[in-house]
């Protein structure tokens, strides 16, 4: 017995895939519309982030790093300076400052090269964030609107 491989089965919903949407049109206007509303938000968040200054732009990589890889209430990832520096388009000098101003603040808890956020700590990123964002992405659409 030999197992079906998967490449060809993924392939092959695929085709099933591309082939239901060119002859159903609500699903193609549903995909469109799906992925017009996706490609939005990611623009908005794009421009947003390039905005933000430097130290609270890694609070705002902390913030989303927690919502999309947290378990249990608490996310732990390991990461040196320089490459939360690649991530976040800041010096290495600045993310040394943000980091350790987060600890004094009590935003995050670090050993190492290993960092945690708990659910508390989190919740005053996200607070933080949110101060930080709202006023950005309000100003964003706005000035789409005037276009």
């Amino acid at each position: 017995d030999v197992a079906p491989s998967r490449g060809l089965g993924d392939v092959y919903k695929r085709q099933v895939y591309a082939r239901w949407l060119r002859t159903d049109i609500r699903a193609l206007k549903q995909e469109a519309k799906i992925m017009g509303q996706y490609l939005y938000e990611q623009g908005v968040t794009s421009r947003t982030y390039m905005f933000v200054p430097g130290t609270d732009r890694l609070a705002v990589l902390f913030e989303h790093r927690y919502k999309k890889y947290a378990k249990n209430g608490k996310l732990t990832f390991t990461n040196t300076r320089q490459e939360l520096a690649e991530y976040s388009g800041l010096s290495v000098k600045t993310v040394n400052r943000a980091v350790k101003k987060f600890e004094e603040q009590g935003l995050i808890s670090r050993s190492g090269k290993t960092f945690y956020i708990d659910e508390g700590q989190y919740e005053r990123l996200h607070a933080l964030v949110s101060k930080l964002i709202e006023p950005l992405i309000e100003r964003g659409r706005k000035d789409e609107s005037d276009l």
